[in-house]
Order: C-alpha cells, then structure tokens, then sequence
C-alpha cells in the first residue's frame, strides 16, 4: 500500500526507513529520505534510498502524479549505501539521468582514488551524466535548483537549495539532519574511514544558513518547516559542532586533518 507524504506544494516524501523508530518506513526500512519535486509531469528524485525499496518509492511517486517515464532526474546528495544503493534499480526503471558531485561521480564511475576516498568497497559503478560543481544549476523538475558542495559529513555530499511554488527550499542530504523529535541539531555521523571532517561540516552547515530557506528536507528524519524552525536547527547544528571542536586533542582520535 502507497505510503506517500505530500511535504509542500511540488514536494513530496516517497521513501525512506524508520530511523531508529521516529519515522515511519515509507519504503525500506534501511533507507535514507527519498523526496519527489517537480509537476507537470516532469520530476526529480532526491537520493534513491535502498534497492528492494525501488517498487515502493515509484508506487509512491505514482500516486503523487509522476509516471516512472515523467521521472527525468536523480540526485545523489553523496555516496553511501542508505541514499545511492537504490539509483540503478530507479535509473533502469526510469531512464532518469544521474547528478552528483565531482568526487561521487569519478568514485561511481569507478575511479579507484576517489572511490578509496569514499571508503567504497563494492565493485558497483553508476554512470552520472550531469556533475555538479559549486553554484551549478540543477533542474528537478521544472524548479531550478542550485547546487552546493557541503563537505564534512563525507567529502563528496552536495546540498541543492531553490524556490518551489513560493518556497525557499534546501535538500541537505546527511550534511544537516536538524532537530529531530527530542534531539536538536543532528547532523551526519562522523567517520574517519569516510573522510568526515567536523570543522569542514561547520562551514557548510553555516553556508546552508545563509540561505535562509523556508523548508528543510534532511536524508533523515522528519522535514523541517518554518523560516526560524530552520535556522534554530541549523544553529543546533552548528553548536552541537562547535563543542565537538572545543575537545582538546580532537586531531588525535579521527584520522584527519582540523587544520584545513
């Protein structure tokens, strides 16, 4: 049975998991958000969630209007398993053309530096036709989105902000969870293995601020509405990783770099 969720006007939340049993499973219970924007029989998906949640996600488009045929793009905000596994399941039903950052597309295109960067350890590749630099423009359906490249949470994660039917809106992908029932300011897990770096994830949590949207759809968890509700949990964000830069000796326990 459909399960979709109408966010907005243009907008809405066809697939993802519980997440820990705040939400519920829209279509496969280890699936990151899975959202549909566009209209007028032309769409986007945003992340493609897990593979055996690929039927569901397009039962859910079908009823919020769009055909797999009116389906044209898919963006992967960055690649891990919970928000890309499902993309050539969805591209082969569909026939949408992939977007991602620079470093996801050489990494799905099998390049073995990138994908070491991105602790990818399958042998899967996915051809990506449009890369995303910082300030490209992104259609998702027949909005116009721009792209920025927000590091932190994975080196490769892209979040897209634009204007749907009045709406500022921002896709952050894992780089800004948000407050999330009890929880305030959540951001991506961080990992050494990924190439996590929390002062690079502060940047970006602080340019997706500047945006000032009115509605914020995370890869987890619930969407954020409201202008304040939004930027009060984009400073939670940013505080939660001002403590975790104030520990002393932070360097010595992730493999990276806090200096750059």
């Amino acid at each position: 049975m459909s399960k979709v969720k109408a966010v907005a006007a243009g907008i809405w939340w066809v697939g993802g998991g519980s997440w820990g049993g705040l939400t519920e499973v829209l279509s496969d219970e280890g699936s990151g958000n899975v959202f549909l924007i566009g209209g007028q029989g032309e769409y986007a998906l945003i992340d493609a969630g897990m593979p055996d949640g690929a039927a569901a996600v397009l039962a859910n488009a079908a009823v919020a209007g769009a055909r797999p045929a009116d389906i044209k793009r898919i963006i992967v905000t960055h690649c891990h398993h919970d928000h890309l596994a499902g993309a050539p399941e969805l591209k082969r039903r569909t026939g949408a053309a992939v977007a991602a950052s620079e470093l996801a597309a050489r990494a799905l295109g099998g390049d073995a530096e990138a994908r070491k960067r991105l602790f990818i350890r399958d042998g899967a590749t996915l051809e990506v036709e449009q890369v995303l630099a910082d300030g490209d423009q992104v259609a998702l359906g027949p909005y116009a989105f721009t792209a920025m490249l927000t590091p932190g949470h994975i080196p490769d994660a892209v979040t897209l902000t634009g204007d749907v039917e009045g709406q500022k809106v921002v896709l952050t992908g894992d780089t800004a969870i948000g407050d999330q029932g009890p929880a305030k300011g959540v951001v991506g897990w961080l990992d050494g293995h990924w190439g996590s770096n929390p002062k690079h994830l502060l940047r970006s949590i602080e340019r997706i601020s500047q945006c000032q949207a009115d509605l914020l759809l995370p890869g987890h968890g619930f969407p954020i509405q409201g202008a304040e509700k939004v930027r009060q949990s984009l400073e939670h964000c940013a505080e939660r990783l001002r403590q975790l830069l104030a520990i002393p000796d932070l360097g010595t326990m992730m493999p990276l770099d806090l200096a750059d």
